[in-house]
């Protein structure tokens, strides 16, 4: 990878994950995997694997209340 790839995607994992923000992250995890090329030393593909925040919502009978 070149240096603005890894920039760009410092910066997306930076944003995803929230970290510095008070607004509530994107992804749990958010991880980039190089896939290596048959021939040479060039990148094939590339993997993003990134696990959902998802929130916990409480269900409350209001009817009941």
């Amino acid at each position: 990878m070149r240096d603005i790839d890894k920039q760009i995607f410092a910066q997306a994992k930076k944003e995803f994950l929230n970290v510095n923000s008070t607004h509530p992250a994107i992804f749990k995890t958010f991880e980039i995997k190089k896939i290596k090329a048959y021939k040479g030393n060039k990148i094939g593909s590339l993997q993003i694997y990134f696990e959902e925040n998802i929130p916990s919502i409480t269900l409350d009978n209001w009817l009941e209340k």
